[in-house]
């Protein structure tokens, strides 16, 4: 059965079809001090630093970290090979790496995070806002298999506030594991420019080896509407080779016309 992680910023080494990356860790102190370099090497012998960052435990579930890291913010994972499919669901609007510094606390059954960023939504190395962002997350584990965290983000972009707000919950029970994801945006881009979308999801182990996950999306907005239905099994062969296959039909609400796509991964870790 395949497992894959929730949105954070560990993932495992992989090669893919253009894609090669190296991840470097380097535990300086155990339980203290860590440090994370991940390098793609893209097609055409380019090169992109996608993360580079330490973190520090301070003790007593405190942690503090630096540098080029993920968004905190939302339920599916930032690399397709962390994933339960292929594709990211049609309400997806996630920030991705960016720089700055967070602080974290983390107990059995609650967590505090925050950070400020120098341009959340970065679409390079180096953000070009004109303030500063920042990322505010609250974490909870009530009871085992269960896990819901609710994020906000904001960026100032100086006319206008770019905001989301995002809330997820999971739940695992056996082979089985649930999902929900709802998000609410503003200034999307643009001034005025609001909406919401949110994702259901379910992901069930057959057998060690053979898992499904069915996925089922929606965005209502004022930059466009659009819905999607997913559906993915997925199989491992060995314990180091893994792939699925993906079929995603969505509907386009602007224009009436609909989209099919197929994607075969398979994902060698080492």
């Amino acid at each position: 059965m395949i497992r894959r992680p929730p949105r954070s910023t560990l993932s495992s080494s992989s090669a893919a079809s253009d894609v090669y990356k190296r991840q470097l860790a380097i535990n300086l102190a155990p339980t203290s001090l860590n440090a994370r370099v991940d390098i793609n090497w893209l097609s055409g012998d380019k090169v992109d630093l996608e993360q580079a960052f330490f973190t520090y435990s301070m003790g007593n579930g405190f942690s503090i970290t630096a540098g080029r890291f993920l968004s905190a913010i939302g339920w599916e994972a930032a690399e397709p090979v962390d994933m339960y499919q292929y594709s990211y669901g049609t309400s997806v609007k996630y920030p991705g790496y960016h720089n700055g510094i967070a602080l974290g606390y983390d107990t059995e059954m609650f967590g505090l995070y925050g950070s400020i960023i120098d341009d959340i939504w970065a679409e390079d190395t180096v953000g070009d806002a004109e303030e500063l962002g920042y990322e505010l997350q609250l974490s909870l584990t009530p009871i085992e298999g269960f896990t819901t965290k609710i994020q906000y983000a904001s960026q100032d972009k100086g006319a206008y506030d770019k905001e989301l707000f995002n809330v997820w919950a999971s739940y695992e029970i056996g082979s089985l594991l649930l999902a929900a994801e709802y998000d609410s945006y503003d200034g999307w881009n643009a001034p005025g420019v609001d909406g919401d979308g949110w994702l259901v999801m379910g992901n069930y182990g057959f057998t060690d080896n053979l898992g499904l996950t069915l996925r089922y999306s929606v965005n209502d907005g004022d930059d466009y509407d659009a819905s999607d239905f997913t559906i993915s099994p997925g199989y491992v062969f060995t314990d180091n080779i893994a792939g699925l296959i993906e079929y995603k039909h969505t509907d386009y609400d602007e224009g009436g016309f609909d989209e099919d796509s197929v994607a075969v991964e398979v994902l060698f870790t080492f």
